[in-house]
């Protein structure tokens, strides 16, 4: 019975995202550093007030709630995983997390990257790229990210873990008749194990900015590779590139570098649609979000 045991506990894991697998496993860890630092015994289920304790530790140490309550939620998967009474669902526990978010608001700070910067970004990657086929490349990566509200684990690679995550050669298919482009996002942060969601990007009339356009020209050169956005060796396209060739372009427009990031294609997007008059719900539908957090990408 024992292997069973394990076997299951395997699969409520793998439920769960490599990204959050990652981030529970360092809550659990900085929660036993620091029931070792004050002695306390590492029993389980936690009492209450090592959590208490640990709530008071963390915001004394200068961490932010969001990581405080990202901790939280790791030591709550653990209790929940091995069907233990979870400490971390009473009153006093929510009333802290609640009281640090009041004290220590966090203020997003990223900004959008709205059509109006994107195509001031792509009129200056031939500037900055080594090549013609790293300009066309970078371009068609940033429209598609930008079109398609995509997350930069959706659209480039980002690690070993997660090397089946980006878009692979097979993800990406241009329609001719209609001038569309349709992808497919396999897995993502809120669909690990469901069917593939499709999305469909139609041309824009402005051809600085029509993705469907840049795309079908990098198809054009793009050699063979697994992954759909890659250099010309067929290496794919890293998170790493695709940032810090963005922040070289963000300082030639003269724009504060530490203001934008891989992400502020998908608030750009979500604000540029939210400007023109889409719903709230249709913009979450369209970027793929299952809560409200949607709301704080909409920078008008």
């Amino acid at each position: 019975m024992g292997h069973l045991f394990l076997d299951s506990q395997k699969l409520l894991s793998a439920s769960i995202s490599i990204n959050s697998q990652t981030v529970y496993k360092n809550a659990l860890s900085a929660f036993a550093r620091f029931r070792h630092q004050y002695n306390f015994p590492n029993t389980w289920p936690s009492p209450v007030e090592h959590i208490i304790f640990f709530v008071s530790y963390c915001f004394n140490s200068g961490y932010s709630p969001s990581t405080i309550t990202t901790y939280i939620s790791g030591i709550s998967f653990y209790h929940k995983l091995r069907d233990i009474n979870d400490p971390t669902a009473t009153f006093i526990v929510k009333k802290l997390l609640e009281g640090c978010k009041r004290i220590r608001p966090r203020k997003d700070v990223r900004a959008p990257i709205t059509e109006e910067i994107l195509s001031k970004i792509c009129i200056v990657l031939p500037d900055i790229c080594y090549s013609s086929y790293e300009s066309c490349l970078f371009k068609a990566a940033y429209l598609t990210a930008y079109y398609g509200l995509l997350r930069v684990s959706e659209t480039v690679f980002t690690s070993q873990i997660q090397a089946d995550r980006p878009l692979q050669s097979s993800d990406v298919q241009v329609i001719e008749s209609s001038l569309a482009l349709i992808i497919s996002i396999r897995v993502s942060k809120t669909n690990q194990a469901g069917p593939p969601t499709v999305l469909r990007i139609p041309a824009s009339r402005d051809p600085t900015l029509c993705c469907v356009r840049a795309v079908q020209h990098y198809l054009s050169i793009r050699p063979h590779s697994r992954y759909f956005f890659c250099h010309v060796n067929g290496a794919p396209l890293t998170r790493t590139q695709f940032s810090g060739i963005l922040t070289k372009a963000i300082r030639v427009i003269s724009l504060p570098t530490e203001l934008y990031s891989s992400h502020s294609f998908r608030i750009g997007r979500a604000t540029d649609l939210a400007a023109k008059g889409v719903s709230s719900d249709a913009i979450k539908k369209l970027g793929r979000w299952r809560s409200n957090a949607v709301e704080r990408y909409i920078r008008l």
